[in-house]
């Protein structure tokens, strides 16, 4: 297995036709024309999914590393990594604010003139 490196990933260049570059136990960084993500695929039921781990440089090498390895703990505790992944981003505190703002301007209603 060989680890990317630093170097190595700002090297990668963006290119018309999409690319992978593997770090190893199963975690990749996506190389588009329009940028770099990490991801890693993985089968859950059955089905073949890809979590996205975050952009690349804001998610860094060790953070991606962290991210995928969380995800493999969870597959290993019979968890599905992307419903956990789903529910983060659902509990997070600015989905809260859009959910508490998009309540109250649905409760809102305009005067009649």
């Amino acid at each position: 297995m060989s680890l990317l490196s630093e170097t190595q990933i700002r090297a990668a260049k963006p290119d018309p036709k999409e690319y992978m570059l593997n770090d190893g136990d199963k975690l990749y960084l996506r190389v588009r024309a329009t940028g770099q993500a990490w991801i890693y695929p993985c089968m859950w039921n059955g089905k073949s999914i890809k979590l996205g781990m975050g952009p690349y440089p804001s998610v860094t090498l060790v953070q991606a590393r962290a991210k995928a390895y969380e995800a493999n703990s969870q597959r290993a505790n019979g968890l599905d990594p992307k419903e956990v992944q789903d529910q983060l981003w659902r509990c997070a505190p600015w989905a809260m604010t859009r959910r508490k703002k998009s309540q109250a301007t649905a409760s809102v209603r305009p005067l009649a003139p």
